[in-house]
């Protein structure tokens, strides 16, 4: 039997369990390969509904119920992985809970992570997508999304079990909710009975208790009598009482007068059950399930904390902008509490007092912060007098504020490293601040915490450790902390450095491609510049395909002077600018002619044209422009330009009849066609004795006549005139 391949994805939607079930069952099943993909939200789902904080091998082993299991959990921004792609044969994929967010992003065609890719390929593949959706109720918003979806070709399941099967735990609803979805992916198992097309499943059941169970299904239970449902004076039909919500096999129809019913007129009363037989029924076995253990989430530990436990009072969300002065805060508590260490280390038993300068100072300083309490050298603190203890708050501070301060860097891919540092930061603060005995968490760590509750929701981020107290992190490596957010600050810094330097330099090469002068000279010593900026931008990282690069140079790549030195940045843009299909070769026709330094007739194009007066010269390449035509025809005297046109990756073999021809004195060949088609030109030429001029940039007189004096100058002298 060949192996199956099944990707099971788990989103943010609520229903872990249903998760944990579906790859207990696949971990089960021989020739199964299972690819897991969890979402960043979907894996907060796993830590608040199964205890799992991350895919560890031993967390992993914990979700799949086995050690030898075949489960490969795949990064959810990794776009591509192996099952990103078509050409990786998957047999089915299944999204289990599904959320809102992730319907959209596939019903809409979006693949901005692996989930959504994968759901992507298995719907172009035409195979088996099953969304087990779970949130409700549903907008038109959503039940729209499932449409275009189902259209598309998935399966919506939404998680609404069935209670044909008598569930008498949650363990056998979710039973029912994964049966149903391993039988759209074609998975056998035996979670649940099966209904039989003629009898409920009880029936399956021996003895005279299935019977009776079966009986208590198929018939209602004793009507009560009109007048205990109805007002006085109004007549009413009968009704009979309608059958439990939830049906047991301790229910069986009634045997015995219901209780008496009052028949003054009430409120709308509950319709009274039959009571339940003196002799429990019990019911036949059922079928045994596969050997599987649902993995409930773990209640937390009595000695939990969480780290928002007796918070202080807070004036409205804290924001970006209120992180400096936080710090600042930090760092005059951490001072304090240096100098309660201190004091405490000396054996002062009362040293709060206002003849000691240090102290004078730091009271003066937190009277000009605002909303500052520097409890960390007040005299109603912490009862504590450990100087250790003390001088691991400082260090717990001291880390707070620089993990603030990170935020102040412009540098938004490293924002997730800022958040996940400051997660840490906050946490030894909390951890230092319990140390020392203090009832309350201290304002700045509060503050902390409460904007990472913000900042990681709106960046869809999630923090795997040190928001709880029970994940938290450990005062006494405050050093190694401030050693990682200092590295993590110059690293950030430098990459905010480079593109300041980057910026600037891309709008001195915009501002000068946008002002060539006329002066031949000039020009020369304008492009020096504008190739050493060239030069300067890709050694700073820039790609010399960069369009910021590209794009100013592309309509004035003509100008350059044939002499310039090119570098080997420079020379990778030249070749990038004549591969590039839409960069035209002339930018503005007009303005080329009234602007170009080459307009006048220099000695180079006197001199070719008294070697090419009145013949004819084939151009190859692109496509025909007239007024280049014009300008070369009335700059060199010539009697008519040959222009073909050509594409990039077209043969040029029908090229070879205009070569031939007797009145062509000349072939010129444009080197962005150069790449693939100078063999074959060259051929032609040497065939025909015809000169071929490769030109490598544009159609201006003065560098069109630099190049055939440099590469066929002696070859057109010894060529005769027309007509001779």
């Amino acid at each position: 039997m060949s192996t199956r391949r099944i990707i099971v994805a788990i989103t943010g939607a609520s229903g872990a369990l249903y998760s944990k079930r579906l790859l207990e069952v696949l971990a089960n099943t021989p020739d199964i390969e299972t690819y897991l993909i969890v979402s960043p939200l979907g894996r907060r789902l796993l830590h608040d509904e199964l205890g799992i904080d991350d895919l560890s091998p031993g967390e992993l082993a914990a979700l799949a119920g086995r050690e030898d299991h075949r489960i490969t959990s795949l990064p959810f921004k990794d776009v591509g992985a192996s099952v990103a792609s078509g050409s990786f044969k998957t047999d089915s994929m299944v999204i289990i809970p599904c959320s809102n967010n992730t319907l959209a992003h596939m019903a809409h065609g979006l693949s901005d992570n692996l989930i959504t890719r994968a759901a992507q390929v298995i719907l172009k593949e035409r195979r088996r997508l099953v969304v087990v959706h779970r949130e409700m109720p549903l907008s038109l918003i959503e039940l729209r999304n499932m449409t275009q979806l189902t259209e598309a070709g998935a399966i919506i399941c939404p998680a609404n079990p069935g209670f044909y099967t008598l569930p008498k735990s949650v363990d056998d609803i979710v039973n029912m909710v994964v049966g149903r979805v391993l039988d759209l992916i074609d998975v056998p198992h035996e979670l649940h009975v099966r209904w039989n097309g003629s009898t409920s499943p009880v029936a399956e059941q021996t003895g005279e208790a299935g019977e009776e169970i079966q009986s208590s299904i198929a018939k209602p239970a004793t009507a009560a009598p009109p007048e205990a449902l109805a007002p006085p004076k109004m007549a009413a039909p009968t009704q009979p009482n309608l059958p439990p919500a939830s049906v047991t096999p301790a229910m069986t129809p009634a045997a015995s007068t219901p209780p008496a019913v009052s028949a003054k007129p009430a409120a709308p009363q509950t319709v009274p059950r039959a009571p339940t037989p003196a002799a429990p029924i019990t019911p036949g076995p059922r079928e045994p399930l596969p050997p599987l253990r649902l993995g409930h989430a773990a209640p937390p530990a009595p000695d939990v904390v969480y780290v928002q436990a007796n918070r202080p009072a807070s004036n409205g969300e804290p924001t970006l902008a209120d992180l400096p002065l936080c710090a600042q805060r930090c760092r005059l508590k951490a001072a304090g509490a240096r100098w309660s260490a201190d004091r405490f280390a000396a054996g002062d038993k009362y040293p709060w007092r206002h003849d000691d300068e240090d102290y004078s100072e730091l009271i003066a300083q937190a009277k000009e912060l605002p909303d500052c309490f520097l409890w960390t050298a007040a005299a109603k603190g912490p009862s504590s007098r450990d100087p250790a203890a003390w001088r691991r708050l400082a260090g717990a501070m001291d880390a707070l504020a620089d993990a603030l301060d990170l935020f102040s860097i412009d540098a938004p891919a490293q924002l997730a490293s800022f958040i996940r540092l400051l997660a840490e930061a906050q946490s030894t603060v909390r951890v230092a601040v319990d140390q020392l005995g203090a009832i309350k968490a201290d304002n700045e760590q509060f503050r902390a915490y409460n904007w990472l509750l913000i900042a990681t929701k709106q960046h869809d981020i999630f923090l795997e450790r040190h928001m709880r107290m029970d994940e938290a992190a450990d005062p006494a490596a405050c050093d190694n902390l401030r050693q990682r957010i200092a590295a993590c600050a110059a690293q950030a810094r430098g990459l905010t450095d480079r593109d300041r330097k980057r910026k600037k330099a891309l709008d001195n090469l915009k501002f000068k491609a946008g002002r060539l002068p006329g002066n031949a000279d000039e020009l020369r010593e304008h492009w020096r510049k504008m190739l050493a900026l060239v030069e300067e931008l890709t050694a700073g990282g820039l790609p010399h395909t960069s369009r910021e690069l590209r794009d100013p140079l592309t309509p004035i790549w003509h100008t350059l002077p044939p002499d310039a030195a090119l570098g080997p940045a420079a020379q990778r843009l030249r070749d990038e600018i004549n591969r590039a299909p839409e960069a035209p070769l002339v930018d503005d026709p007009d303005a080329d002619d009234a602007d170009d330094p080459g307009s006048s007739n220099s000695p180079q194009i006197e001199q070719v044209a008294a070697l090419l007066r009145g013949r004819t010269v084939v151009l190859i390449g692109g496509e025909r422009k007239p007024h280049a035509i014009d300008r070369l025809k009335k700059a060199f005297a010539l009697d008519d330009i040959d222009w073909i046109e050509t594409r990039v990756h077209q043969s040029i073999a029908p090229c070879q009849s205009h070569i031939r021809r007797p009145e062509v004195a000349l072939v010129l060949l444009m080197i962005r066609w150069s790449s693939h088609s100078l063999g074959e030109v060259k051929t032609f030429c040497d065939a025909s004795g015809k000169p071929l001029v490769r030109l490598p940039a544009g159609y201006n007189p003065n560098q069109v006549a630099t190049q055939i004096l440099e590469q066929c100058g002696e070859q057109l002298a010894g060529l005769a005139p027309a007509g001779r």
